[in-house]
């Protein structure tokens, strides 16, 4: 990467997001809200 490419930027994310998208890498995520945190850790109790 060149030095000026190190940069980041708003618009710079947005194009490589872009980019990244309309090239199919980018992969979905499911982030967990606190009531599934709390079943995985009553779960991680009983292993």
């Amino acid at each position: 990467m060149k030095a000026g490419a190190r940069v980041k930027t708003d618009r710079r994310d947005a194009v490589m997001l872009a980019k990244l998208h309309g090239a199919g890498e980018l992969t979905a995520v499911w982030v967990a809200d606190a009531a599934h945190e709390a079943m995985r850790d009553t779960g991680r109790r009983f292993i």
